[in-house]
């Protein structure tokens, strides 16, 4: 008799344990993730300059060519945890292969709001972008670099192996003409 009880009293207590009463994934809470997860990411860059811990993020986190980007700068004294409180400029660059990068946003003054300095962007193509941040640090200037990608941009090697291909017909355009000439000399 105890043996058939002790696995009928095992398989009820299986059946009828109370479900997970936490959100969680791989161990991490829900309140760990940014509050808009898990429908759109959000990119988080942190930087350092002087006695500023500076942190962009961009909702969304891969943002789509030609809707609007939030790009948000917490910025606070990595001693005292004080809030930068001064306007700072921010500045949106294309990135390109061959040539300048073109401006996509000029300088723009951004005022402190609240805990964080707020612009939104809109990148007009897939592509590598540079945001620069523009601050006073100990009363200089100081320009923080920040690389962004918008939408799927195309491989650096497509553009190699471009090159190396048309570097590769241009060689043996040059060697033919190079073995005419050799033969109408030999042929004279």
């Amino acid at each position: 008799m105890n043996r058939v009880v002790g696995p009928l009293f095992a398989l009820l207590l299986l059946c009828v344990s109370p479900g997970a009463r936490a959100h969680h994934i791989l161990g991490l809470p829900h309140y760990a993730y940014k509050d808009n997860y898990p429908q759109v990411p959000v990119l988080e860059y942190p930087a350092k300059t002087g006695p500023w811990d500076v942190l962009l993020t961009s909702y969304p986190g891969r943002p789509v060519p030609g809707e609007a980007a939030n790009l948000s700068f917490y910025i606070k004294d990595n001693a005292s945890a004080q809030l930068y409180g001064e306007p700072v400029a921010v500045r949106v660059l294309q990135s390109s292969t061959f040539g300048r990068a073109q401006e996509i946003l000029p300088s723009t003054q951004v005022r402190a709001f609240e805990q964080l300095h707020k612009v939104t962007v809109t990148f007009p193509e897939s592509g590598e972008y540079v945001v620069e941040l523009s601050m006073q640090v100990e009363g200089q200037e100081e320009i923080i670099p920040f690389l962004m990608v918008a939408g799927e941009p195309s491989s650096p090697w497509s553009v190699i192996i471009l090159c190396v291909g048309a570097l590769l017909v241009f060689v043996v355009v040059i060697r033919a003409v190079k073995i005419k000439r050799e033969r109408r000399a030999a042929e004279a």
